[in-house]
Protein backbone atom coordinates (compact mmCIF):
# COMPACT_ATOMS: atom_id res chain seq x y z
CA UNK A 1 0.00 0.00 0.00
CA UNK A 2 1.35 3.46 -0.89
CA UNK A 3 1.44 5.85 2.06
CA UNK A 4 0.51 9.43 1.20
CA UNK A 5 0.88 12.68 3.13
CA UNK A 6 -2.89 12.62 3.64
CA UNK A 7 -2.58 9.27 5.45
CA UNK A 8 0.23 10.66 7.56
CA UNK A 9 -1.78 13.80 8.32
CA UNK A 10 -4.73 11.74 9.57
CA UNK A 11 -2.48 9.59 11.73
CA UNK A 12 -0.73 12.66 13.10
CA UNK A 13 -4.05 14.29 13.98
CA UNK A 14 -4.99 11.17 15.94
CA UNK A 15 -2.02 11.76 18.23
CA UNK A 16 -2.21 15.57 18.15
CA UNK A 17 -2.36 15.83 21.95
CA UNK A 18 1.23 14.57 22.11
CA UNK A 19 4.32 16.72 21.54
CA UNK A 20 5.60 14.71 18.58
CA UNK A 21 8.86 16.57 18.25
CA UNK A 22 10.01 16.83 21.84
CA UNK A 23 8.42 13.98 23.77
CA UNK A 24 10.72 11.03 23.11
CA UNK A 25 8.87 8.85 25.59
CA UNK A 26 5.54 9.32 23.84
CA UNK A 27 7.14 8.73 20.46
CA UNK A 28 8.62 5.45 21.66
CA UNK A 29 5.40 4.19 23.17
CA UNK A 30 3.12 5.01 20.24
CA UNK A 31 4.86 5.03 16.89
CA UNK A 32 8.33 3.58 17.27
CA UNK A 33 7.09 0.10 16.44
CA UNK A 34 5.84 1.23 13.04
CA UNK A 35 7.89 0.58 9.87
CA UNK A 36 10.77 3.03 9.52
CA UNK A 37 9.44 4.58 6.31
CA UNK A 38 6.16 5.41 8.04
CA UNK A 39 7.98 6.74 11.09
CA UNK A 40 9.98 9.02 8.82
CA UNK A 41 6.88 10.42 7.12
CA UNK A 42 5.14 11.03 10.44
CA UNK A 43 8.09 12.88 11.92
CA UNK A 44 8.67 14.83 8.72
CA UNK A 45 5.04 15.92 8.57
CA UNK A 46 4.96 16.82 12.25
CA UNK A 47 8.12 18.93 12.05
CA UNK A 48 7.05 20.74 8.90
CA UNK A 49 3.84 21.82 10.62
CA UNK A 50 5.18 22.43 14.11
CA UNK A 51 8.16 24.57 13.13
CA UNK A 52 5.89 27.31 11.83
CA UNK A 53 4.02 27.48 15.13
CA UNK A 54 6.93 27.65 17.54
CA UNK A 55 10.52 27.43 16.46
CA UNK A 56 11.57 26.86 20.07
CA UNK A 57 10.32 23.29 19.59
CA UNK A 58 13.32 22.77 17.32
CA UNK A 59 16.00 24.37 19.47
CA UNK A 60 17.71 21.04 20.11
CA UNK A 61 18.52 20.70 16.41
CA UNK A 62 20.84 23.72 16.65
CA UNK A 63 23.04 22.01 19.25
CA UNK A 64 25.27 20.37 16.62
CA UNK A 65 25.91 23.64 14.80
CA UNK A 66 29.56 24.72 14.55
CA UNK A 67 30.62 28.15 15.83
CA UNK A 68 31.64 30.65 13.15
CA UNK A 69 30.47 28.26 10.46
CA UNK A 70 26.83 27.37 11.10
CA UNK A 71 26.21 30.22 13.54
CA UNK A 72 27.89 33.48 14.47
CA UNK A 73 27.57 36.11 17.19
CA UNK A 74 27.28 39.85 16.89
CA UNK A 75 27.07 42.35 19.70
CA UNK A 76 25.54 45.78 20.29
CA UNK A 77 26.98 48.20 22.80
CA UNK A 78 25.38 51.52 23.83
CA UNK A 79 27.82 54.13 25.17
CA UNK A 80 26.54 57.40 26.67
CA UNK A 81 28.58 60.12 28.36
CA UNK A 82 29.04 63.88 28.60
CA UNK A 83 32.22 65.50 27.32
CA UNK A 84 32.82 69.25 27.55
CA UNK A 85 29.14 69.83 28.36
CA UNK A 86 28.01 67.92 25.28
CA UNK A 87 26.04 64.69 25.49
CA UNK A 88 27.41 61.85 23.37
CA UNK A 89 25.08 58.95 22.56
CA UNK A 90 26.60 56.13 20.53
CA UNK A 91 25.57 52.65 19.49
CA UNK A 92 28.30 50.27 18.35
CA UNK A 93 27.55 47.00 16.57
CA UNK A 94 30.19 44.40 15.67
CA UNK A 95 29.41 41.43 13.44
CA UNK A 96 31.23 38.12 13.78
CA UNK A 97 32.45 38.25 17.38
CA UNK A 98 33.47 35.89 20.12
CA UNK A 99 30.69 34.24 22.11
CA UNK A 100 29.42 35.98 25.27
CA UNK A 101 31.02 33.17 27.30
CA UNK A 102 34.50 33.87 25.93
CA UNK A 103 34.19 37.65 25.47
CA UNK A 104 36.75 39.64 27.45
CA UNK A 105 35.87 43.24 28.30
CA UNK A 106 39.50 44.21 28.84
CA UNK A 107 41.57 42.88 25.94
CA UNK A 108 39.36 44.15 23.08
CA UNK A 109 40.50 41.31 20.82
CA UNK A 110 38.56 40.87 17.57
CA UNK A 111 37.61 37.49 16.15
CA UNK A 112 38.15 38.63 12.54
CA UNK A 113 39.36 41.63 10.64
CA UNK A 114 37.50 42.63 7.48
CA UNK A 115 40.33 41.14 5.39
CA UNK A 116 40.40 37.59 6.84
CA UNK A 117 36.69 36.95 7.33
CA UNK A 118 35.36 34.08 5.27
CA UNK A 119 31.62 34.66 5.60
CA UNK A 120 29.47 34.15 2.54
CA UNK A 121 27.82 37.03 0.68
CA UNK A 122 24.35 36.13 1.97
CA UNK A 123 25.54 36.35 5.58
CA UNK A 124 27.20 39.69 4.90
CA UNK A 125 23.91 40.86 3.41
CA UNK A 126 22.10 39.73 6.56
CA UNK A 127 24.33 42.07 8.57
CA UNK A 128 23.05 44.93 6.46
CA UNK A 129 19.43 43.88 7.00
CA UNK A 130 20.05 43.61 10.74
CA UNK A 131 21.66 47.08 10.76
CA UNK A 132 18.53 48.52 9.17
CA UNK A 133 16.36 46.81 11.80
CA UNK A 134 18.61 48.15 14.57
CA UNK A 135 18.26 51.69 13.28
CA UNK A 136 14.48 51.43 12.94
CA UNK A 137 14.22 50.28 16.55
CA UNK A 138 16.33 53.09 18.01
CA UNK A 139 15.66 56.02 15.68
CA UNK A 140 13.37 57.58 18.31
CA UNK A 141 16.56 58.45 20.22
CA UNK A 142 17.59 60.79 17.35
CA UNK A 143 20.46 58.69 16.00
CA UNK A 144 21.75 59.93 12.65
CA UNK A 145 21.88 57.88 9.44
CA UNK A 146 25.39 58.98 8.59
CA UNK A 147 27.00 58.62 5.19
CA UNK A 148 30.02 60.82 4.55
CA UNK A 149 32.15 61.13 1.41
CA UNK A 150 35.61 62.46 0.70
CA UNK A 151 36.91 62.81 -2.86
CA UNK A 152 34.21 60.43 -4.07
CA UNK A 153 35.10 57.69 -1.57
CA UNK A 154 33.37 56.72 1.63
CA UNK A 155 35.08 58.00 4.76
CA UNK A 156 32.56 56.55 7.19
CA UNK A 157 29.38 54.67 6.52
CA UNK A 158 26.42 54.10 8.77
CA UNK A 159 25.45 51.74 5.99
CA UNK A 160 22.49 49.42 5.61
CA UNK A 161 24.49 46.53 4.27
CA UNK A 162 26.61 45.45 1.33
CA UNK A 163 26.03 47.44 -1.81
CA UNK A 164 25.17 45.77 -5.11
CA UNK A 165 28.59 46.70 -6.42
CA UNK A 166 31.52 46.77 -4.04
CA UNK A 167 33.47 50.01 -3.74
CA UNK A 168 36.46 51.07 -1.67
CA UNK A 169 36.60 53.49 1.21
CA UNK A 170 39.25 56.12 1.80
CA UNK A 171 41.26 53.39 3.53
CA UNK A 172 40.55 50.87 0.73
CA UNK A 173 38.22 48.76 2.85
CA UNK A 174 35.84 46.70 0.69
CA UNK A 175 32.31 47.74 1.59
CA UNK A 176 30.69 44.52 0.45
CA UNK A 177 31.71 43.30 3.92
CA UNK A 178 30.11 44.90 6.95
CA UNK A 179 32.20 44.36 10.08
CA UNK A 180 30.46 46.98 12.15
CA UNK A 181 27.60 49.44 12.22
CA UNK A 182 27.94 52.57 14.34
CA UNK A 183 25.39 55.32 14.79
CA UNK A 184 25.66 58.45 16.89
CA UNK A 185 23.95 61.54 18.26
CA UNK A 186 25.35 64.49 20.18
CA UNK A 187 23.86 67.65 21.59
CA UNK A 188 24.71 70.50 23.96
CA UNK A 189 21.03 71.10 24.66
CA UNK A 190 20.90 68.08 26.96
CA UNK A 191 17.84 69.15 28.91
CA UNK A 192 15.68 69.57 25.80
CA UNK A 193 16.90 66.25 24.40
CA UNK A 194 16.00 64.36 27.57
CA UNK A 195 12.54 65.92 27.53
CA UNK A 196 11.92 65.15 23.84
CA UNK A 197 12.64 61.47 24.33
CA UNK A 198 10.67 61.37 27.62
CA UNK A 199 13.63 60.50 29.83
CA UNK A 200 12.91 63.21 32.39
CA UNK A 201 9.80 65.08 33.45
CA UNK A 202 8.89 68.06 31.26
CA UNK A 203 8.61 70.22 34.40
CA UNK A 204 12.35 69.91 35.16
CA UNK A 205 13.93 73.36 34.74
CA UNK A 206 17.58 72.56 35.36
CA UNK A 207 19.79 69.49 35.26
CA UNK A 208 21.64 68.53 38.40
CA UNK A 209 24.38 65.90 38.51
CA UNK A 210 21.99 63.43 40.11
CA UNK A 211 19.19 64.04 37.59
CA UNK A 212 21.67 63.77 34.72
CA UNK A 213 23.11 60.46 35.95
CA UNK A 214 19.63 59.00 36.41
CA UNK A 215 18.59 60.22 32.94
CA UNK A 216 21.67 58.67 31.29
CA UNK A 217 21.02 55.35 33.02
CA UNK A 218 17.38 55.42 31.97
CA UNK A 219 18.34 56.32 28.40
CA UNK A 220 20.70 53.34 28.25
CA UNK A 221 17.99 51.05 29.64
CA UNK A 222 15.49 52.32 27.07
CA UNK A 223 17.91 51.79 24.19
CA UNK A 224 18.66 48.25 25.36
CA UNK A 225 14.95 47.55 25.81
CA UNK A 226 14.23 48.70 22.25
CA UNK A 227 16.82 46.22 20.94
CA UNK A 228 15.62 43.16 22.82
CA UNK A 229 13.12 42.12 20.14
CA UNK A 230 15.01 42.86 16.91
CA UNK A 231 15.15 39.08 16.44
CA UNK A 232 11.36 39.04 15.95
CA UNK A 233 11.62 41.50 13.04
CA UNK A 234 14.50 39.63 11.44
CA UNK A 235 12.96 36.16 11.78
CA UNK A 236 9.84 37.30 9.94
CA UNK A 237 11.81 38.09 6.78
CA UNK A 238 14.65 35.54 6.85
CA UNK A 239 15.06 31.77 6.70
CA UNK A 240 17.94 32.14 9.16
CA UNK A 241 17.16 32.30 12.85
CA UNK A 242 18.18 35.05 15.25
CA UNK A 243 17.94 34.30 18.97
CA UNK A 244 17.02 36.80 21.66
CA UNK A 245 20.09 38.53 23.09
CA UNK A 246 22.22 37.65 26.08
CA UNK A 247 23.28 40.71 28.09
CA UNK A 248 26.77 40.71 29.53
CA UNK A 249 27.54 43.30 32.20
CA UNK A 250 30.81 44.67 33.50
CA UNK A 251 31.23 47.25 36.28
CA UNK A 252 33.60 50.10 35.41
CA UNK A 253 34.79 53.19 37.25
CA UNK A 254 34.92 56.70 35.85
CA UNK A 255 35.60 59.91 37.81
CA UNK A 256 35.22 57.96 41.06
CA UNK A 257 31.79 56.73 39.98
CA UNK A 258 30.87 53.15 39.12
CA UNK A 259 28.62 52.36 36.19
CA UNK A 260 27.38 49.30 34.35
CA UNK A 261 28.96 48.56 31.01
CA UNK A 262 26.51 46.36 29.10
CA UNK A 263 26.81 44.55 25.76
CA UNK A 264 24.03 42.62 24.01
CA UNK A 265 25.12 39.41 22.26
CA UNK A 266 22.94 37.98 19.49
CA UNK A 267 23.29 34.48 18.05
CA UNK A 268 22.51 34.19 14.35
CA UNK A 269 22.07 30.65 12.96
CA UNK A 270 21.90 29.56 9.35
CA UNK A 271 18.71 28.11 7.93
CA UNK A 272 17.67 24.93 9.76
CA UNK A 273 16.84 22.21 7.23
CA UNK A 274 14.83 19.91 9.50
CA UNK A 275 13.92 17.58 6.67
CA UNK A 276 17.58 16.98 5.84
CA UNK A 277 18.50 16.44 9.50
CA UNK A 278 15.62 14.06 10.00
CA UNK A 279 16.51 12.11 6.88
CA UNK A 280 20.09 11.64 8.09
CA UNK A 281 18.83 10.46 11.47
CA UNK A 282 16.59 7.83 9.91
CA UNK A 283 19.26 6.65 7.46
CA UNK A 284 21.52 6.09 10.43
CA UNK A 285 18.75 4.22 12.22
CA UNK A 286 18.03 2.05 9.15
CA UNK A 287 21.72 1.12 8.91
CA UNK A 288 21.72 0.16 12.57
CA UNK A 289 18.60 -1.99 12.06
CA UNK A 290 20.19 -3.68 9.05
CA UNK A 291 23.28 -4.53 11.08
CA UNK A 292 21.07 -6.22 13.70
CA UNK A 293 19.42 -8.33 10.98
CA UNK A 294 22.80 -9.40 9.61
Amino acid sequence: MNITYKDVAELTENIKNLDIINSEKNISSIIQELPLNLQYLIFEYAIINEKNKNINNNIKYYENYIFDKDFIYFNIEPIIFINEQELQVSLYTWFGTYSPETHNFDNGKLLHTIFDRTYCQNLERSFGIISEIIYNNVKQFKFRRDLFYKDGKTLFSGTHGPLKKSFDSVHNIPFHKLTHYNIHYQTKDILSYFKKINIIDKDVKKLTENITNIAINNLKKNIISSLMNINDFYNKISKNYLFRPIIKTNIKSYNNNEYEHQILFFKLCKHLNLRSILKKQFIKKIKEENKKIE
